[in-house]
């Protein structure tokens, strides 16, 4: 991992534009302890810039990092028609999914959740059209994007305007009729469904909302103080505006939040705090003074 970490040393973490669902915040830089070079800087800046012109992307956030330091971190653009800088947090996406997976992975190691176990261990009600093949799915299934859900129901989630502290656990059970398209670990199939399934089971299994497990093993920990994991978190008030092209043409729009489909694309974070989730990514799970998940586990994780 170091001599990959040294191969790359400028990687970025994020790009995340206000131009696919909604967007992401840049706050004040930490001390560079490894500062880049001036010229390496105006070549960030260079092609970051033709690229945003390029891809008519309204506004952008970038940050670096090197080993466990953040080394850059600057936003470019606006976040949203009135014009403010991008300093605001965005919405993840699907890089949501990772988060989640590491909720697993962390229940996972203490003791909680046996990733070959079958989801009906954990959700003793799930299933979808077929009984006995929802009874197949494994956690790893779900993780792996192998369960046998359609893609298109795993979007069916966002349009669902379900705010209340059910919406999870409705969106999961609203798949009982759904008919599963190959049998479970028989081939990749994306579906958002499969991440707000494993979100439940992290709702279930530690007692807590999944938005306060990621809040308080994920977010606390990382010092991601800039992130949030529902609209009405305190961090969540200045989102920057979500764009959607319209004839080649970024164009605001009032993006939807539903929150049955947070575990799988829904929080919210800055490039600063996701500068800090990928140190503790890159460096087998270790942020600061904290372990989030073992060498192993972070291995696991990444297979």
């Amino acid at each position: 991992m170091s001599h990959m970490k040294r191969t790359f040393a400028l990687l970025s973490i994020l790009i995340l534009s206000c131009g696919l669902f909604t967007a992401l915040p840049v706050h004040a830089a930490s001390a560079q302890r490894v500062p880049l070079q001036p010229i390496d800087k105006d070549r960030i800046d260079a092609y970051i810039q033709a690229r945003m012109q390029t891809a008519s992307i309204p506004g952008l956030a970038l940050g670096v990092v090197y080993d466990d330091q953040v080394v850059y971190l600057k936003g470019y653009g606006f976040a949203g028609p009135d014009g403010r800088a991008v300093t605001a947090p965005f919405i993840l996406g699907s890089t949501s999914k990772s988060f989640t997976a590491l909720a697993i992975m962390q229940l996972v190691e203490a003791g909680q959740i046996d990733l070959d176990a079958p989801v009906t261990k954990y959700l003793s009600w799930f299933r979808t059209g077929d009984a006995t093949a929802s009874g197949q799915i494994t956690v790893r299934n779900l993780l792996n994007q192998n369960s046998g859900l359609p893609t298109y129901e795993g979007r069916q989630g966002i349009a669902d305007n379900d705010q209340s502290s059910m919406a999870l656990e409705n969106g999961v059970r609203a798949l009982s009729n759904v008919q599963l398209s190959q049998p479970a670990g028989q081939g990749y199939e994306y579906a958002n469904e499969n991440y707000d399934i494993l979100g439940l089971i992290v709702q279930t299994v530690s007692g807590k909302s999944y938005e306060e497990y990621v809040r308080s093993a994920i977010f606390a920990p990382l010092q991601m103080n800039h992130s949030a994991a529902a609209l009405s978190d305190p961090a969540a008030v200045d989102l920057a505006t979500g764009y959607r092209n319209w004839l080649f043409w970024p164009v605001a729009f009032a993006a939807p939040y539903p929150r049955r489909t947070t575990p799988s694309g829904f929080l919210i974070s800055s490039a600063e705090d996701m500068a800090h989730y990928l140190s503790a990514q890159l460096n087998g799970g270790v942020y600061g003074n904290h372990q989030l998940l073992s060498p192993q586990g972070i291995a696991t994780l990444h297979t």
